[in-house]
């Protein structure tokens, strides 16, 4: 993330509009949605306002940021922060516009499998429509997945392998808010509980935050696999 990604997540935190912030710093919203979109920055005297506007410093806006946990000084990353790092990789490859999702397969301390939500191969997706009918009906998990276009990155990365290789394997699943890459604290939807289940996975590491540690570990059998009515 650089500037214009990280102008429009503090604009989207603070609940400031662009033309909100355009009239705070006596611009207009077109110049404000230029800077967003990449093309340009703020003249140095609007910027120093702006950063004070915002409340964060100049080395915060310019900043190359991501969510993917990183090591502090000589010590390594965790295994498992390693393996949700990777999630968190595949997750920005994904196709939908309403929550990308990243799954990865681990048996033995080896990645087996790799997936992320998206239309089948060769299928148009969510992103060349520039439509999710689920936000247009605002659904939530469990409604709709039959308007779908996607197929979800636990799903993908289970069909990428067998199930002699996924039996006592361990998935690790990362959700990402496309709005402002923030993390989304990641579950699976009830119908991949249950293929997570009927592959013969032993442990599902879910992450909740950003930050070492910031993840939850469910035992598979333990998942929701069937939603109340």
């Amino acid at each position: 993330m650089g500037f214009s990604d990280n102008l429009k997540e503090i604009r989207n935190k603070r609940n400031i509009t662009q033309e909100q912030l355009a009239e705070l710093l006596s611009v207009s919203r077109q110049t404000v949605s230029k800077w967003e979109s990449g093309i340009g920055y703020p003249e140095t005297e609007t910027l120093l306002y702006l950063a004070k506007e915002l409340n964060v410093s100049l080395d915060y806006l310019f900043s190359e940021r991501c969510n993917m946990v990183r090591p502090e000084s000589s010590k390594r990353v965790s295994k498992i922060d390693t393996y949700l790092n990777c999630a968190e990789v595949f997750a920005y490859r994904s196709t939908c516009i309403k929550r990308k999702y990243g799954a990865v397969i681990v048996k033995d301390d080896v990645v087996i499998s790799t997936g992320y939500n998206g239309a089948p191969r060769g299928f148009e997706s969510c992103i060349d429509t520039g439509i999710c009918p689920r936000i247009d009906r605002n659904m939530h998990q469990g409604e709709g997945y039959g308007i779908c276009r996607a197929i979800h990155a636990e799903a993908n990365a289970l069909l990428n392998c067998s199930r002699q290789q996924t039996i006592d394997a361990d998935i690790y699943i990362v959700g990402i808010n496309p709005g402002d890459n923030s993390i989304h604290e990641a579950r699976p939807c009830p119908v991949c509980a249950r293929s997570i289940i009927q592959a013969g996975i032993r442990n599902v590491y879910l992450r909740i935050g950003e930050g070492a540690d910031n993840y939850i570990v469910i035992p598979a059998k333990d998942l929701k696999w069937v939603q109340e009515v």
